[in-house]
């Protein structure tokens, strides 16, 4: 039995692979800086 993976779902994979990578990049960074300036609250 083969199974066959549309074109769109693929991309979409993708596309929120991307997005989940780009926004713990964002977090890495952007956390630290708050938590410097004394707002840890304020981070994500």
């Amino acid at each position: 039995m083969t199974s066959v993976v549309n074109k769109e779902i693929k991309l979409l994979s993708i596309g929120f692979a991307l997005i989940f990578a780009g926004f713990s990049a964002v977090q890495q960074f952007v956390t630290p800086f708050f938590s410097s300036t004394g707002q840890a609250s304020t981070g994500f």
